[in-house]
């Protein structure tokens, strides 16, 4: 992770209360092939599968690459928030 990411993801969990822990960006997106891990499409973000705001850690084990559109859609929702904005209403 870079220096500047650094600080600014343990400033962020620090002020939600929630553990941070130092991870590498590139680490994590090579463990993947740089694909999405919800459409497979070709990640540029990292999505914390837990959300910061709802309790979930800032660290490795709670993130997983994404391409922009389901980081996006996905925001501060869980899996299962996301989930049920899929498909008709």
């Amino acid at each position: 992770m870079d220096k500047r990411h650094e600080l600014s993801a343990k400033r962020r969990a620090t002020a939600a209360g929630v553990e941070h822990e130092s991870y590498s960006r590139t680490a994590i997106m090579r463990r993947w092939g740089y694909r999405c891990a919800y459409c497979d499409e070709r990640a540029t973000h990292l999505d914390h599968v837990t959300p910061i705001s709802k309790g979930g850690a800032d660290r490795e084990a709670n993130m997983l690459p994404a391409c922009q559109r389901c980081n996006l859609t996905k925001g501060a929702k869980t899996l299962a928030e996301w989930a049920e904005t899929f498909g008709p209403k």
